[in-house]
């Protein structure tokens, strides 16, 4: 490599060779970027003191060269400390020899690895033999870095940040082009050992140079008087600064009765407020002295059957009333209580009870049927529980007693159980009551599982105080009903992850957060806060909370730190300062303290640290150690790397073990992704390290974004504040981070995620022109920036109506007649490609035409049935489609109505009427129509407004389309456009408002090439054809043998049917199960669609014993070429039969579903008004009797709308009508699923569909078991 060819030259590659075979380290002073100036230096001159400068001189002999060796290793060691590094890189400069006439101006690599069980003194032997032999083999950076392979650098000095030289020997009076953060200068003057510090000033201030220099001389102080002090045992700190940084790290010692309980101060309260509202759930209320007195109750059968201090009791329920009083019961009782999520596999509850060995366990209505347990089981819900005395029970505890033990994730794969005493939590809750001057005017929202930490506080802090507890009904994440649940209870506090309270802000945004205003606190924690996703809500009249960042492992008691969020003082949320009673320590690998603004492990002792972990005593002695700054102690080590701000707040900078090396250089991916996520298109960032076909580690970065983002962007903006080596080598786009059951992500799984690299991997290549075309229409239409032709179509994120848009572009752009099953069944574009080329598929129908101007035009089939029934009911409005926009800004309005008079202009289908000829339905066009903005007058509520403004269409006259503008506030609007469906569809929604936003920003528009007429006619033309007349016949064979005078719904009463109103329940599946849940559609090649559908049909099923069920899903109906941007209705329904038996497995069900499908995708045009005239079933109004429900998955974004000057927001409207008994609806927001029950609500209760909900999220569970029977589910019972 290196050209060398004699023996000396090749000994001298042989040593370099084995020097960076081992590990490199870039080793640095500097931990911040500033914005001052990139390589401006700045430098601090001091003299050692005479004592110091002495001892050097005589160990040395007054040798340069031993002077300039004693001050490397110095330096070494001090840079061991600031960068956390055992394998430290320096720059030295060579010593001239005899035939050296090339080196001036050259810097050798120094490479030390530091033990620190040696002493001083052998390490600076260690350190002579060193600097010997890289000066006996001289080759300066550059040329080793060449022999690393680290070429792509410009920078001559890429492996080191730091270089040391001695001015008495230099051979280089000054060092030009080393870039690096700090030189050292020694020199001797007389008697004398001089120091310049020499710092670029964007990497580094004066007072972290002047903390470098103390550390210098503390080190060589202690190194002086006794050389043979092992390294660990030398301190470089002063006993000032230890003494200052061990009060930095001391919360506030705060005495309080440590003998009274917690249930004591809630027996003190109840005494106080007796009749005051304890426990709100849904519209049920628990009043202080009735949750008292059933607590004591069901605690005196607990002590009845044995239960004393620390005797652990499992307590699995469902949110409940109930389950509060258990918990209570227990800690009365004297025991601790383990609390178990019921959506836990059945192996880890089975695990967790086994082995916390609990002999009782407190559930509710059998929810634990199919868990082994050995102990007794009580049921919450028998009332002989709470016949016993009421009065309070004798106190039995102690302050080392165990309150609760809570499980949490294991390095080895199984939980482990940490036992927290009631002395630690009776401090934090002190605390926090105190802190945020807690009251019984707060109302705190239990919105975690009862199995997370956080939540324990939250039950005891407001009962405590007089406040109330609201629990959110059933456990189910459904943010829209969160913020109903606090706007309408009047919630002051919540606690969660940043995760669940963004959707939460997101959701609200529409009113202006008006749901949010009764917050006064919102505790955080678990994950990094994004200031950017607050801002707004921040910044509106509605926000009144304080934001407070907490910190805490389980292991001691849920917070140990917290920081009252400053808006505007940090971009990365620090985690702040310790509470009261505990302590913190920032320490190295040999357990000392480090200075200010060094990265190391923290430790937390105090009262805080709980006892342990539950028969794991070999894991407890390793994570709690003994304190040796507080003899007697423990502390608990964390694993978690932060640092001392200079405010003295902590910032959180990842895990220990998240730490990796990449081609020599340590990093700290916790950085990148605080990098990444300051991007406003990036959501979340995980980083990992992987390693590529040639063994080669790289770093990758996995990305959850909120809008199309391109490499060259994230590199440029991580190139801002990172180092070459910390920017990954490729970006990954996931719809969301995979999760372990506690809800953070797991790392481990982003490994066997299967997604779309961003910057491409490993993939195969195009080779014709057919499969060039196809990449770049997968590409547009999946939003994928690099794919190959054997890249899945379902591992790139496919579902159904991308493949009806990929077909539809594909068909137009290489005249072919592929079909959506082509998609879903070939799934690669090798395969589709050689269907294309082979022309399997002749075409059976003409191509689209411009058919021409006529006096009037044939009308479509969903034309004609919504025309009937309009007619039939002039004055129903539940065929008006809404669209409402709050807009904020300066908005033109002269300026926007031009636009839509020229969208209007553009699409015939807005300037369509409808009439009657020779008993013929017909549309016509009218060239000229009358439209203007309407101004909507008055202060009212917007749902009235909305209400008041959505009437009737005549359709015999047009435009069917109105547009209101009611100005709210001084540049705040609402826009409501109201459209009839006989002219619109969600796809019609997306072009009118992606066509506005384009119009009303100077855009131009490209040329409308087909209209609605068109389609229109050639729908007619192609029901002629004997590929239509097939699938007729398909429709028919396949449906008429149905029952249709069957009702799953017969169990409802349906006295009141036609007098119901709509009904709508929203509610979410969590992150977890959808990960699960995707995996499973990946695995086994289902789309979405197929999974969500098939498990609502076991729903309908088990509730209906029906085993033959027809549900109705609507598609898009554009799958051919040229129909995607044509404005009309083009929606046709799909009648999906599935036929369900108790013996049926899972996996036989979504086979049978999923060719279902492919088979109704393949006889999609035949129009579904058509079907029900062949069957000749009866219509009842808008209804028909073929199916009373729906399913519908909308899977994009069909209502963004961008106006120059103007916040746009979206606006959720309640639809005014319902075409089914039920329907379940299923949308896509922000990488969400967010399921929605529309239902009859004369037919339907609301507490049956939340029945319905908690048991199809059950069934959902289920699929996971792929051989599962349908009746071997489990799942509560509906009446």
């Amino acid at each position: 490599m290196l050209g060398i060819k004699d023996n000396k030259s090749i000994e001298c590659e042989k040593f370099w060779r084995k020097i960076i075979s081992e590990d490199i380290e870039k080793s640095s002073f500097s931990h911040t970027i500033s914005n001052k100036p990139i390589g401006d230096y700045d430098s601090l001159k001091f003299i050692f003191p005479q004592e110091i400068s002495r001892e050097i001189f005589k160990v040395c002999n007054n040798s340069s060269i031993g002077i300039y060796i004693y001050m490397i290793s110095a330096v070494q060691y001090i840079l061991n400390i600031y960068s956390n590094n055992i394998d430290l890189v320096i720059g030295t400069e060579p010593i001239k020899g005899k035939s050296d006439n090339d080196i001036y101006g050259k810097i050798l690599m120094f490479k030390s690895s530091i033990n620190v069980e040696n002493t001083f003194k052998e390490f600076l032997s260690q350190s002579k033999e060193m600097f010997v032999n890289i000066n006996k083999f001289k080759l300066d950076v550059q040329q080793v870095q060449k022999i690393a392979g680290i070429e792509e650098f410009d920078n001559k000095t890429a492996i080191i940040d730091t270089i040391v030289k001695f001015n008495s020997i230099s051979l280089n009076k000054e060092l030009k082009d080393f870039n690096v953060a700090t030189i050292f200068e020694f020199d001797v003057k007389q008697n004398d050992i001089v120091c310049s510090i020499k710092y670029r000033m964007d990497l580094l201030d004066e007072i972290e140079i002047k903390g470098i220099k103390n550390h210098l001389i503390n080190f060589l102080k202690e190194v002086t008087i006794n050389p043979n002090s092992k390294l660990k045992m030398i301190n470089i700190l002063s006993d000032k600064e230890k003494d200052n940084l061990i009060e930095l790290g001391s919360g506030k010692m705060y005495n309080f009765n440590k003998n009274e309980t917690i249930q004591e101060l809630f027996e003190k309260q109840v005494t106080l407020t007796p009749n005051n509202i304890a426990i709100v759930f849904g519209d049920k209320r628990l009043t202080y002295k009735y949750l008292n007195e059933k607590s004591n109750s069901l605690a005196r059968v607990l002590r009845n059957k044995g239960v004393k201090s620390n005797t652990i009791v499992g307590i699995v329920t469902e949110r409940s009333l109930e389950m509060i009083i258990g918990i209570f019961a227990i800690l009365k009782a004297g025991g601790a209580y383990l609390p178990i999520d019921p959506s836990y596999p059945k192996e880890r509850v089975e695990y967790m009870l086994g082995d916390s060995s609990a002999e009782i366990l407190l559930t509710m209505n059998n929810i634990l049927d199919d868990v082994k347990f050995t102990g007794e089981i009580i049921d919450l819900f028998d009332n002989k529980l709470f016949e016993y005395d009421t009065s309070n029970l004798e106190k039995i505890n102690s302050f080392e007693d165990l309150i609760y033990i809570i499980y949490t994730s294991g390095t080895t794969g199984k939980p482990k159980g940490v036992m927290v005493k009631r002395g630690s939590f009776n401090n934090l809750v002190k605390w926090y009551c105190s802190e945020f001057a807690i009251s019984k005017k707060d109302n705190v929202l239990l919105m975690s599982s009862v199995g997370f930490d956080l939540s324990q506080k939250n039950i005891y802090a407001p009962l405590i105080v007089g406040g109330k507890l609201t629990l959110a009904n059933k456990g189910v994440v459904d943010y829209g009903f969160v913020i109903k649940v606090i706007k309408n209870e009047k919630i002051t506090i919540i606690n969660c992850a940043p995760s669940a309270f963004n959707p939460i802000v997101e959701l609200n945004k529409g009113s202006n957060y008006d749901g949010l205003k009764s917050l006064k606190y919102i505790f955080l924690g678990g994950e990094v806060i994004n200031i950017v996703k607050l801002n707004k809500w921040r910044n509106s009249n509605n926000c009144n909370a304080e934001i407070v960042n907490t910190y805490g492992p389980t292991e001691c008691t849920d917070i140990a730190t917290f920081y009252r969020m400053n808006w505007g003082e940090y971009t990365s949320v620090p985690i702040g300062k310790p509470i009261n009673n505990v302590r913190l320590y920032v320490l190295n690998k040999n357990r000392q303290l480090l200075p200010k603004g060094i990265l190391g492990e923290l430790y937390i002792s105090g009262i805080g640290i709980s006892k342990g972990y539950l028969n794991k005593e070999s894991l407890t002695k390793e994570k709690f150690v003994d304190n040796p700054f507080e003899i007697g102690r423990k502390m608990y080590n964390t694993g978690d790397l932060v640092r001392w701000l200079p405010d003295g707040n902590l910032e959180f900078l990842g895990r220990r073990d998240h730490q990796i090396k990449i081609r020599g250089f340590r990093i700290e991916i916790g950085e990148i992704e605080k990098r990444l996520i300051a991007d406003d298109k990036v959501k979340e960032a995980v980083v990992i390290d992987r390693v590529d076909e040639l063994g080669s580690k790289y770093l990758c970065a996995y990305l959850v974004t909120n809008g199309r983002l391109t490499i060259k962007e994230l590199r440029m903006n991580l190139s801002k504040s990172l180092p070459e080596y910390m920017i990954p080598s490729k970006f990954i786009e996931l719809k969301s981070m995979p999760l372990n059951n506690n809800g953070k992500i797991d790392r481990k799984a982003l490994v066997e995620v299967k997604a779309n690299a961003l910057t491409g991997g490993i993939y195969k290549e195009a080779r014709n022109e057919t499969e060039k075309k196809l990449v770049n229409i997968w590409m547009d239409i999946l939003k994928v920036n690099k794919i190959g032709i054997r890249d899945s179509f379902f591992e790139l994120g496919g579902n159904s109506l991308s493949a009806m848009f990929l077909v539809a572009e594909i068909n137009k752009n290489l005249n072919s007649n592929i079909s959506i099953v082509d998609i879903l069944e070939l799934k690669i574009i090798e395969n589709i490609a050689k269907l294309i080329d082979a022309n399997l598929n002749k075409c059976e129908y003409g191509p689209l035409i411009n058919i021409g101007q006529k006096q009037d035009y044939r009308v479509s089939s969903s034309q004609k049935r919504m025309f009937i029934l309009q007619n039939l009911n002039p004055l129903d409005v539940s065929y008006n489609v809404q669209t409402v926009k709050i807009i904020k800004g300066s908005l033109d309005i002269d300026k926007l109505e031009n636009c839509l008079k020229e969208i209007i202009k553009r699409h015939e289908a807005l300037r369509t009427s409808f009439a009657l000829k020779e008993n013929e339905i017909v549309q016509i066009i009218n060239d000229k129509v009358d439209f203007n903005i309407e101004i909507i007058e008055g202060n009212n509520e917007i749902e009235y407004v909305i209400k008041k403004f959505v009437r009737p269409f005549d359709l015999t006259k047009s435009p069917l389309i109105r547009v209101g503008i009611w100005k709210y506030e001084e540049e705040k609007y609402v826009m409501i456009m109201d459209i009839h469906h006989i002219c619109s569809d969600a796809i019609t929604i997306k072009i009118l408002l992606d066509e506005l936003s384009l119009l009303y920003n100077e855009k131009v528009l490209p040329k409308v090439e087909f209209q609605y007429k068109d389609f229109a006619y050639w729908q007619n033309e192609l029901l002629k054809t004997p590929m239509l007349q097939s699938q007729r016949d398909y429709w028919y064979n396949n449906l008429s043998s149905y029952n249709f005078k069957s009702n799953i719904f017969n169990r409802c009463k349906f006295t009141y049917r036609e007098n119901g109103k709509l009904g709508r329940t929203k509610f979410n599946i969590g992150k977890i199960l959808e990960n699960q849940l995707e995996n499973l559609c990946h695995s086994n090649d289902l789309t979405l669609h197929t999974v969500l559908l098939t498990a609502y049909s076991i729903l309908l099923y088990r509730f209906s014993n029906q085993e033959d069920i027809i549900i109705g899903t609507p598609i898009a109906g554009r799958q051919y070429a040229n129909l995607d941007k044509i404005v009309g209705v083009f929606i046709n329904t799909l009648a999906i039969r599935s036929f369900l038996n108790s013996d049926l497995k899972v996996s036989e069900l979504l086979k049978q579903i999923k060719n279902t499908m492919h088979n109704a995708f393949k006889n999609q045009d035949y129009p579904f008004d058509n079907i029900i005239s062949d069957l000749n079933i009866e219509r009842k109004g808008k209804e028909n009797l073929l199916f009373n429900t729906m399913f519908v998955l909308n899977n994009f974004n069909y209502r963004e709308l961008k106006l120059l000057n103007t916040e746009i927001l979206d606006y959720d409207v309640n639809d005014l009508g319902l075409m089914v008994d039920i329907d379940l609806e299923v949308e896509i927001v922000n990488n969400e699923l967010i399921f929605t029950f529309e239902y009859n609500d004369m037919i339907f209760r609301k507490d049956l569909i939340d029945k319905f909900i908690y048991n199809y999220i059950k069934i959902l569970r289920a699929l996971l078991n792929y051989d599962i029977k349908i009746g071997d589910i489990k799942i509560d019972e509906f009446f």
